[in-house]
């Protein structure tokens, strides 16, 4: 259990100044006493083995960034290359504001044990190991270069808030990247419910700034994330930062839900009772009928019924005008046809087109012997231009009925 102490309480615990002292904005100034970490044998010796094999020179009497810094990038298992001052710098900074929290925090039971010159070695090189060695990136390193997305749900500790929150600032634990807060966020700080050292649960926050793609500290002070009230909660102080494991969206409940507060992931609510589905129709005359789904179903039946026999009605009227018309068409055809001339042997041999056959076939009086009198070509001619002849006056009837409906509904 988290438990607040006093100044007093906890310099009584054995909390040094130095250690009380520690913020994130003075955490890289921070110097590790050479008497209150080492034996008066080990700096007789000058130089000690501390951390993960780091040779660590005692001349001076305090020890800070400069000399780890120099000790830390000739270590064993440590490529310089690979790594420079601004990196140690930046991880610097997390390790020793985590390490002082954790005695102000727990000073029972780590009071003068955490933030010492051997632990800080073994969790930069933890670092190395993880980031440069293995290429694990924390989430912040990830949106920074596009990898992953801002949007998914993760869990960052406040690390600096300034001007009433105009100035806002999350970590990962590993890197930093400023934050624009809504006007309920910024009041919450206001008021004293949003502090550094706090953790939030971040849900669909949106990156915005540059669209340059990097490392997090090449390019997060031209990038932020945008996030909104209804988003947003604490986390419990124990949560592990990064990205947030969770099997399903937050729940929030509808008092804790603000206006213009941006996306809501998930509510929690209970259906106290179901309504019927009720039907509205309004008449001509401007009123309006309710009905419940039965009455509804019948009137809608009825009207289907209705309905269907005036388009089957309007359907055959069209198809009998157009029958009239095709019949009418192919007589005139046929008449002036017999006007032409009369049909002979010879010119009968010389229709080789489907239409001509088609139309001195309807031209006569007996088409059935003149049929017979046609070569095996010609009646495949003739059947090609009837199968096409057919298509074509269902397409032209087809449009006419849904041109005869769409007159129907508009009146």
């Amino acid at each position: 259990k988290l438990i607040r102490h006093t100044e007093e309480e906890l310099l009584e615990m054995g909390i040094s100044p130095a250690v009380l002292n520690v913020s994130v904005t003075t955490a890289t100034d921070f110097v590790f006493s050479r008497d209150h970490n080492f034996s008066s044998l080990a700096i007789e010796q000058r130089n000690v083995c501390v951390g993960d094999g780091v040779i660590l020179s005692l001349d001076n009497g305090s020890i800070g960034l400069e000399e780890l810094w120099k000790c830390f990038i000739i270590s064993p298992g440590v490529d310089s290359t690979l790594i420079n001052k601004e990196w140690f710098i930046n991880h610097y900074r997390w390790i020793v504001w985590k390490l002082a929290s954790y005695e102000v925090c727990f000073p029972q039971r780590f009071a003068g044990r955490c933030l010492t010159v051997d632990w800080f070695l073994m969790q930069m090189k933890y670092r190395y190991d993880i980031e440069i060695d293995r290429a694990k990136r924390s989430i912040i390193h990830r949106i920074c270069e596009g990898d992953d997305t801002a949007s998914r749900p993760m869990i960052l500790c406040v690390s600096c808030v300034e001007n009433g929150g105009r100035t806002f600032e999350v970590t990962d634990g590993w890197y930093s990247i400023p934050v624009i807060l809504d006007s309920y966020l910024c009041s919450f700080v206001n008021r004293g419910f949003i502090m550094i050292g706090c953790k939030l649960l971040i849900w669909g926050a949106e990156l915005t700034g540059c669209d340059q793609l990097g490392h997090p500290l090449e390019v997060a002070k031209g990038k932020s994330l945008r996030i909104f009230v209804n988003s947003v909660r604490r986390a419990h102080w124990a949560s592990r930062l990064g990205v947030a494991s969770l099997k399903h969206p937050p729940i929030f409940g509808l008092r804790t839900v603000f206006p213009q507060g941006g996306l809501i992931p998930c509510i929690q609510v209970v259906i106290a009772r179901v309504y019927p589905l009720i039907y509205m129709e309004k008449m001509f005359d401007g009123s309006k009928v309710f009905r419940n789904q039965r009455m509804e179903e019948k009137i809608s039946g009825k009207s289907n019924e209705v309905r269907k026999l005036k388009i089957e009605a309007l359907c055959q009227k069209v198809e009998r005008e157009f029958e009239n018309e095709v019949s009418r068409n192919e007589a005139q055809m046929a008449k002036r046809r017999r006007r032409s001339g009369r049909l002979t042997s010879r010119s009968l041999r010389n229709l080789q087109d489907g239409e001509d056959i088609y139309n001195t076939v309807k031209s006569v009086d007996d088409p059935d012997t003149l049929m017979r009198m046609l070569s095996f070509t010609q009646q495949a001619l003739l059947q090609s231009y009837r199968e096409s002849v057919i298509q074509q006056r269902q397409d032209k009837l087809q449009k006419r009925i849904t041109q005869a409906l769409q007159e129907a509904e508009d009146e």
